[in-house]
C-alpha cells in the first residue's frame, strides 16, 4: 500500500499514556442497541472547529485525506498539512467532518458493513462523536444508529474502516486535537463586512427662500385698430430671509 505524501514537514503527537482496562465494556448486540443505555455524546464537549484525529494505538499517525487520488480516507504520519485538518460542524445531533484541504466530507464508499471503507464525498453525512468512558479527550466516531466506527485495524496498512466497537482495541479510539488554519482564517476574513463609521457632523440649515411670480397679459394690442399683438409680463421675486445675532460688547 503506497502511502499519503505529507503537504509539509513531518511533526509529532504529543499524548498521555493510556489507562489501562481491566475488562472490557459488555457486548450489545445490534438487535439491542435501542435499549442500550445512550452513550455521552460528543456534542456535550466537543465544539464545532479544527481537528487533527490522532491514533489513540499511533500517536504519531492521523486521519489522512490521500495525496494521491484525493479521495481515500487513511491513517499517516502526522504532519501539518491541510489534509490532515478536518473541520467539525453540528449537523442535527452529529457532526459533518470536512476536509480542508478540497472540502470534501467524510462518508461510506459503499454500504454500512464490517469493515467499509471511507472516501472523501462533496455530500455531508452526519456522524456521531462519542466520548470514551474511561479516559477524558478520546473519542469513537461511530455511524449513526449502528455499532460501527472509525477503525485502524494492525495489517491493513494505511487503510480505515469501519468495524464493531465491540471487543474493545485501541485502534478504535482517537484523539481530536484542536488545530489553527490559516485557510480557515482567510476564509472567516473573506465573510467579514467591514464598516467605516464616523461622529455624526451637524448639517447647517440654508436660509429659508419665499418666491412668488406675478404675471400680467396685455391684450390692447389685439383689439380693432391695434397692432395685433399681446404681450405678457411675468415678475419673479425671491425673498431671501437671514438672522443674524449681533453680541453687544461685553457680552459673554
Amino acid at each position: 500500500m503506497s502511502a499519503s505524501p505529507p503537504y509539509s514537514s513531518e511533526i509529532s503527537f504529543a499524548t498521555a499514556m493510556t489507562t489501562p482496562r481491566a475488562t472490557s465494556p459488555p457486548i450489545v448486540q445490534e438487535s439491542d442497541m435501542s435499549n442500550a443505555a445512550s452513550p455521552r455524546t460528543g456534542d456535550q464537549v466537543l465544539p464545532s472547529g479544527i481537528y487533527r484525529i490522532v491514533s489513540d494505538h499511533d500517536p504519531n499517525s492521523a486521519i489522512d485525506l490521500s495525496g494521491y487520488d484525493k479521495k481515500s480516507i487513511i491513517a499517516y504520519g502526522g504532519h501539518d498539512g491541510e489534509n490532515q485538518k478536518w473541520e467539525f460542524t453540528r449537523l442535527g445531533p452529529g457532526f459533518s467532518i470536512r476536509s480542508l484541504f478540497n472540502g470534501a466530507y467524510i462518508t461510506l464508499e459503499s454500504g454500512i458493513i464490517e469493515g467499509a471503507t471511507m472516501i472523501a464525498s462533496a455530500y455531508p453525512v452526519s456522524w456521531a462523536v462519542e466520548v470514551d468512558d474511561f479516559e477524558a479527550g478520546i473519542y469513537r466516531i461511530r455511524w449513526p444508529n449502528s455499532p460501527f466506527i472509525f477503525d485502524w485495524p494492525e495489517g491493513t496498512g494505511h487503510i480505515v474502516q469501519l468495524c464493531n466497537r465491540y471487543p474493545f482495541k485501541t485502534t478504535r479510539l482517537w484523539r481530536l486535537v484542536p488545530v489553527k488554519s490559516d485557510a480557515h482564517l482567510k476564509r472567516m476574513k473573506s465573510d467579514t463586512l467591514e464598516f467605516t463609521t464616523s461622529m455624526p457632523q451637524k448639517l447647517k440649515p440654508e436660509p429659508p427662500l419665499i418666491t412668488t411670480a406675478d404675471t400680467v397679459i396685455d391684450v390692447e394690442g389685439l383689439k380693432l385698430g391695434g397692432n395685433g399683438e399681446m404681450s405678457i409680463t411675468t415678475t419673479t421675486t425671491t425673498v431671501t430671509t437671514s438672522v443674524t445675532v449681533v453680541k453687544r460688547l461685553g457680552t459673554p
